[in-house]
């Protein structure tokens, strides 16, 4: 279909892993999450695990080799946070500077990649 409407893409698709992958690993990983609901209920649990998010993950990801960030699987509550500061992208991006000490709009990345069930054990 060209209605002339459709937007052009600037450069190539750099998704690492299938989106098919992807989306069975996130399905899995919300079910996961649903089994916990104190991951999403108790405030002092989710108070908790941003606190573990903002003061150790990021700053440990932010200390390690870009290469083996990846290697790296957090802790559920702190995978959770994670997912959510994802859905907020100009503020994950913004945040994910500031702790990098790097300038915003330059080229920088802390991958954040679903792992699946088998991998998480």
């Amino acid at each position: 279909l060209d209605c002339g409407c459709r937007r052009r893409r600037s450069h190539q698709s750099k998704v690492p892993v299938p989106l098919s992958t992807s989306a069975i690993y996130l399905l899995d990983f919300i079910a996961l999450v649903e089994e916990y609901p104190c991951l999403y209920a108790n405030q002092k649990v989710l108070v908790e695990a941003v606190r573990r998010y903002e003061k150790v993950w990021l700053p440990l990801l932010a200390s390690v080799n870009p290469k083996e960030r990846i290697q790296l699987v957090p802790p559920l509550d702190v995978e959770w946070v994670w997912h959510c500061h994802l859905l907020s992208p100009k503020d994950y991006r913004r945040d994910i500077a500031k702790v990098l000490n790097v300038d915003a709009e330059g080229e920088f990345m802390i991958d954040h990649r679903l792992v699946s069930k088998k991998q998480r054990e």
